[in-house]
């Protein structure tokens, strides 16, 4: 897994990803990212499965490569956890202490993208915590093209409702299931309408490989082409990539 072919093989990937849309993190070091990916593909999959999308043999019944690396990338990982090999795999990171080694793999053990990220649909919130948190992940997301200025959440019977206001004055009014895996695309539809006057970007979603989480991206207008283009491509286990544009 560490020849060097194979690091290269994933740096492609990589820049098959930014191309399409997915801002990497500038403060990221990219041969740290690499590593990550590949120390987490080890714990699943064996040498032959890395060899074989290599290869170009992996295909029928499998997943798109450039789809793994979104998904492991996209969310957090415990890839780093007891990772003590550091200055054997990127000598020039050996000479950090161990504080400073700890802030750089906790800064590298989340989401890669600028303006993607793996969100749990899970609620096993405390009230009023729900809404408020994914509202605060968009936010996120969109790199300053909007701002919070409040976001409340209330039930009523067994619906959530979350009130959200913009630095602008603009609002807006979330109605979601109360319940467990509420489905989040009426979420999803009131955040693209409440940003929509800005024209700067909407989101839209993308499947994850975790039944409790899906992907949202933050997509700018001249990166949808291109998204959209790259979604066409990929494909799963089970058929075609799906994302839900909300449109």
């Amino acid at each position: 897994m560490s020849r060097e072919s194979n690091k290269q093989f994933v740096r492609e990937s990589l820049r098959r990803l930014e191309a399409a849309g997915l801002r990497i993190r500038p403060d990221l070091d990219r041969e740290l990212i690499v590593t990550r990916f590949m120390t987490s593909f080890a714990d699943f999959y064996d040498g032959d499965k890395f060899a074989n999308y290599i290869s170009g043999a992996a295909r029928d019944g499998t997943n798109a490569f450039d789809l793994l690396m979104l998904w492991s990338l996209a969310g957090e990982t415990a890839a780093f956890d007891g990772f003590d090999d550091i200055g054997e795999i990127l000598p020039r990171l050996s000479s950090l202490d161990d504080e400073q080694l700890s802030d750089l793999l906790e800064a590298h053990s989340f989401s890669i993208f600028e303006n993607a990220m793996e969100i749990c649909i899970v609620d096993e919130h405390a009230p009023g915590e729900y809404l408020p948190q994914h509202v605060g992940e968009l936010e996120s997301l969109a790199c300053g093209d909007f701002v919070i200025q409040s976001v409340t959440e209330s039930h009523l019977q067994d619906r959530l409702i979350g009130h959200v206001v913009l630095a602008d004055g603009h609002s807006g009014i979330i109605d979601i299931s109360d319940e467990k895996r509420p489905d989040l695309t009426p979420f999803f539809e009131a955040m693209n309408a409440l940003v929509a006057h800005l024209r700067k970007g909407r989101f839209v979603v993308a499947l994850s490989d975790n039944g409790e989480a899906l992907i949202a991206v933050y997509l700018r207008p001249h990166e949808e082409p291109a998204f959209r283009d790259w979604a066409e491509r990929q494909y799963c286990a089970g058929g075609p990539f799906p994302v839900d544009w909300f449109a």
